[in-house]
């Protein structure tokens, strides 16, 4: 329940950084997306707090403070979370190098489909460029939250014994 409770906060915190850093005019997509990034750190945990729908309504809040339209991360946080089960059946490993593959991968699966999204429901073929670039950029910024997430976690774990 402690560990629901600060995936929640979390990835709300995340969501609400992500809404506040603008990207520069002309750039539409050229900013790390904080809160996948969340919601893949609590997926990948060995006891995932985060159930379909909590990953639904944290998915509404992204939409309702990014201005996407609504239910689109909702499905797509699905999507990378059922995706990542699937991988982790497959490998049945654990570890840093184990948690960094299951990152790349949800984060390339994420990142594709709302590229395929935008290209269906706007008609619009937006440069990939934007998106690579937003993808390296949210791809870098996962040791940061790996590292904070798990110092928050140790140290709440610590303060309960």
């Amino acid at each position: 329940m402690q560990n629901r409770t600060l995936a929640i906060i979390s990835i709300t915190l995340l969501i609400i950084i992500s809404s506040v850093f603008i990207p520069p005019s002309g750039y539409s997509f050229l900013s790390p997306s904080f809160s996948i990034a969340g919601i893949i750190y609590w997926i990948i945990k060995r006891k995932c707090p985060l159930n379909n729908l909590l990953i639904f309504f944290l998915g509404l809040l992204n939409d309702l403070f990014i201005g996407t339209p609504i239910g689109s991360s909702s499905l797509f946080y699905f999507i990378v979370k059922e995706s990542i089960f699937l991988l982790e059946t497959r490998l049945k490993r654990s570890g840093i190098i184990f948690d960094l593959v299951k990152y790349i991968f949800g984060l390339t699966v994420y990142f594709s489909f709302v590229y395929i999204f935008i290209i269906i429901y706007f008609a619009n073929y937006p440069s990939i460029d934007y998106f690579l670039m937003s993808y390296l950029l949210t791809l870098f910024i996962f040791p940061i939250i790996y590292i904070t997430l798990n110092w928050i976690e140790s140290k709440i774990r610590q303060d309960q014994v």
